[in-house]
This record gives C-alpha cells, structure tokens and sequence, in this order.
C-alpha cells in the first residue's frame, strides 16, 4: 500500500468515525425475486462457494450456459450460484424473469432500476441476502457474466491456499487516478469523491471475499458515502473500513479479455466437435474453447493443475445455448 493509499484509508476512517451514527445508506429496497431456502441455508454448512454473478436482465443466454457450464451443481457440489439483477422496465422481460427465476430459483433482484451506476446497489444487495438466507458459505466469489470462472482452479486455490480471516482476494489496483472527464463513462465528480486517486482496490471482473466480513461490509455500508463504481465501494471503502486483508492475486490469475470484444456470451461461442473421448468432461472443452476463441474474458488460477480428464458422462456442447424461456 501506497502513503497516499495509507493517508486515504485514515481520512476515510476519520470520515465514518465522525459520522458513525448517521445512517447514510439505508438501502431501503425489497427483494421482488428471492431464491429462499433453494440455494443454501443459514443451517446449511455445505455450501464451500456462493457465486454471485452480476447480471443485466436481458442475458438470458449468458445466465443459461454458466448454469450449465461452470456453476454446473452436478459437477460443482460446493458450489452454488445467484444471479444479481434490478428491475428493467421492460414488461415482457420482467415476465420473462418471472418464469426463469420459478424454473432455475436461482435470480436475486430488488426494486431498483438495473442500471450501470446502480451497480454498487447490487453489489450491497449480494451482502444483505447472503447474511439473510446464506450466512453459512465459506468464501463467495463475485463477477460479472462476461465473465467465465475456471472452478475447478478456484476450488483447488481456495482449499490449498486457505486464506485468513477477514480477506479479499483479487486483482489488486494501486493508486489508479480519478476520472474527471465529464464525457467519459466512468466520471466521477467533486461532490461524488474529493479525492484525486482511490485508495487501493480490486478489479471488479472478479473477487473473492472470506465469508467471516460480509456482515460487517454490509453493516458499514450504511455509513459509508455512496460512490457508484461498484468495485471501488465494495472492495475499496468498504474493505478498508472493515480494516480487511487483501491478497493480491496479479501473479496467480490470468485475466485474457479478447481484443475482438464481448458481444454475448452464448450466442458468439460456437463449439466445435473434438478427438476427445466422450466420456471427458465437456466443461473441460468448454474452457479449451473459451481460450482459444478469444470470445470472453477468461480468469483462471494460472499455476494450478488442470481439471480432472474426466467427469460425469454427458454430450459434449456443439451449438451455442439458446434462451430458455
């Protein structure tokens, strides 16, 4: 951590301490989709993973082909996924959700707009529903779903590595500057945050937060000045003002985003037919596919062993998944 980082962390300390007992955040926002009691419990310890996948309404693909690849639950025992969303004010989409949220059970949403600078909503939205429904994970992973999780590595890190109490693990972002540019996407003004650089914090494609401070980062956000770059709030002030670890992951995750760019996840990937047995694992082909089409951001644990030859008997994917609805 940097001095200007030090000096950021102690202003913002000062900051809430001064105000610690004005409620600033109250989040005062209903669930209108809520996957109870089918993900996890709060007396089920069997959960080892929570992915929450941030997600805009319209991504039915997107959603349908992490199901059936990465967060597979037939596959991935220990693992659960949800799906993060706010309102759209489309009819026939809400609809639409109405029917995958009573198919799947596995979409949270609120009665916000889901918009991009609602995304730090979203984001203390994850924290206020896993502390009510799913309190008993170990660690909880959010991304985003251009977004595609090598789990077997993050399983495999995760068990090996064991981090300690209190610990964000991610691609940890040093004294990155302010954007000021009013035409830019990622403006943020004076009154918004004073500050010419963020304190340190975590790449927002995807992070890895011990289950040991959830409660805390959600309880703090009610004090914390609301800043809407999700990523900054979440894992920046919030986890500096729960005076939380970060484990620096530069060197062990490799993050490949394709120079051909995103388009949709699902419909841009086609996968072609392989030599390979078929009784190997066709999550395995799915990742060999993801990295060599250069169609989606790939984040993986680069030193780790590779996945198991073989899993489960099943067809191997040959044409991209289509909605389910």
């Amino acid at each position: 951590m940097t001095l200007y980082s030090i000096f950021l962390v102690y202003y913002f300390m000062i900051v809430i301490k001064s105000s610690s007992n004005k409620v600033i955040n109250p989040h005062n926002y209903n669930f209108t989709l809520n996957p109870t009691n089918t993900i996890c419990s709060n007396d089920d310890s069997s959960v080892f993973l929570l992915i929450g996948v941030n997600t805009r309404p319209e991504n039915f693909a997107q959603r349908q082909l992490i199901r059936e690849t990465w967060t597979k639950r037939s596959i991935f025992v220990q693992v659960r996924v949800i799906f993060l969303l706010g309102l759209t004010p489309n009819k026939k989409i809400q609809n639409r959700l109405l029917l995958e949220s009573n198919t799947y059970k596995d979409l949270v949403q609120e009665n916000y707009m889901d918009t991009y600078r609602n995304l730090t909503l979203k984001g203390v939205m994850s924290l206020k529903w896993i502390i009510k429904y799913c309190s008993n994970i170990k660690y909880y992973l959010k991304c985003d779903d251009d977004i595609v999780i090598n789990t077997f590595k993050v399983l495999q890190f995760l068990k090996q590595v064991k981090l300690k109490p209190k610990t964000i693990a991610c691609n940890l972002l040093y004294d990155s500057g302010v954007i000021r540019d009013v035409s830019s996407k990622w403006y943020l003004s004076v009154e918004e945050y004073a500050p010419d650089k963020f304190m340190d914090y975590c790449s927002g494609a995807a992070y890895i937060i011990t289950s040991d401070v959830l409660e805390e980062m959600y309880n703090k956000s009610h004090y914390v000045h609301f800043v809407w770059i999700d990523d900054f709030y979440m894992t920046g002030l919030l986890g500096h003002v729960t005076r939380s670890n970060f484990y620096d992951l530069f060197d062990r995750f490799e993050l490949t985003i394709s120079t051909l760019g995103y388009t949709r996840l699902g419909f841009a990937m086609k996968f072609s037919s392989s030599n390979k047995s078929s009784d190997e694992a066709p999550i395995e082909s799915f990742y060999m596919t993801v990295r060599v089409s250069g169609r989606a951001k790939c984040f993986e644990i680069d030193w780790a062993t590779s996945p198991p030859n073989s899993l489960p008997n099943s067809e191997p994917y040959s044409e991209p998944i289509k909605d389910p609805i």
